[in-house]
């Protein structure tokens, strides 16, 4: 008051119009910060978005939605279905999708970042982890006929994921869990560790949360994501690159993961590429067996391959399937 006072009295005409200047300056981010930030950028760009959510789970839902193991019980909690300390994000991240869907989101897509809390024997471990959950229809409304999520869609978003900081290729292997749908559920692996779990929720659990659509989640660990290696380069070959189709039959468990690893033991860099692009099983071949379509990509660095050259390589990849797969050509 006594400053409006001295204004009034010094005449308001006679003070200097002008608005303060302020430098706005952009906030920097440090080193340690920017891998984290690649992995949210990459994410948000997939059209997920980031959430945050408690700390405190219900323990009814961290039973179900867990691995059977309890959580660290809190002396003194805010609510009686926030009185634990959440083991994984898969908690969160389904209550997350629950309040969209009971609120008309026919598409919900989330991922969020933070600590989690597993009891040791002398010990609490505090491991940053990330989590994704994806649910609904794939692709935004629009004029064609859309398609409900699959475990593809989530498969490529963590391949990606895994590549944003040179961490490398992620290693699938099918795995079981109780919240989580069998034939629909992977763990997945980086440079030979474990990061976690990935898979869609059971159709029993969906149901009694009251989630009509198939629901995607997956609980990695966050480090060894953040940590990858340094981008090395390699010149393209200026020879040309051949590529010959194999038809192999094998067991009805053998994965293509293992098919993979087994043509990896080569080690020979004129072998580029090995890819799947048909599974056959029916007349033809023997029941508990399946047919698998290989199309393999042969190049040299050093020169043209010749005929001989090709032959011995593809030669070589059958001989290493027929060791670690059990694999037979198929006439």
């Amino acid at each position: 008051d006594l400053i409006e006072e001295i204004a009034r009295i010094y005449g308001y005409n006679n003070l200097p119009i002008s608005l303060p200047a302020q430098a706005l300056n952009m906030a920097s981010i440090s080193e340690a910060e920017t891998p984290l930030m690649r992995l949210k950028h990459y994410l948000v760009d997939q059209d997920i978005q980031e959430v945050i959510t408690y700390s405190f789970v219900d323990p009814g839902i961290q039973a179900v939605l867990g691995d059977g193991t309890s959580g660290v019980r809190l002396a003194n909690p805010i609510a009686s279905n926030l009185a634990e300390m959440r083991r994984s994000l898969i908690p969160g991240l389904v209550e997350a999708v629950r309040y969209n869907v009971n609120r008309q989101a026919p598409r919900v897509r989330l991922f969020e970042t933070g600590q989690c809390f597993i009891p040791q024997i002398d010990e609490l471990d505090q491991s940053e982890r990330i989590g994704v959950a994806i649910y609904g229809q794939s692709t935004p409304l629009h004029f064609s006929i859309d398609r409900l999520v699959d475990f593809f869609d989530l498969k490529g978003i963590l391949n990606g994921l895994s590549m944003i900081n040179g961490g490398g290729e992620l290693t699938w292997s099918p795995s079981e869990h109780q919240s989580f749908a069998p034939g629909q559920t992977a763990s997945v692996s980086l440079n030979g560790k474990v990061l976690g779990i990935v898979g869609r929720l059971h159709p029993k659990l969906a149901r009694q949360l009251d989630l009509p659509k198939p629901l995607f989640l997956a609980d990695l660990k966050l480090d060894p994501l953040l940590r990858g290696q340094v981008t090395a380069f390699k010149a393209i070959s200026r020879y040309p690159r051949v590529t010959r189709d194999l038809a192999v039959v094998v067991d009805d468990m053998v994965t293509w993961q293992q098919i993979k690893d087994a043509v990896a033991t080569l080690q020979d860099d004129r072998i580029q590429s090995v890819e799947l692009f048909d599974v056959y099983r029916g007349p033809g071949v023997p029941d508990g067996r399946q047919s698998l379509a290989l199309s393999v990509s042969l190049q040299d660095s050093q020169g043209t391959l010749d005929d001989q050259a090709i032959q011995e390589l593809v030669d070589q990849v059958v001989r290493v399937l027929r060791k670690n797969a059990d694999a037979e050509l198929r006439g």
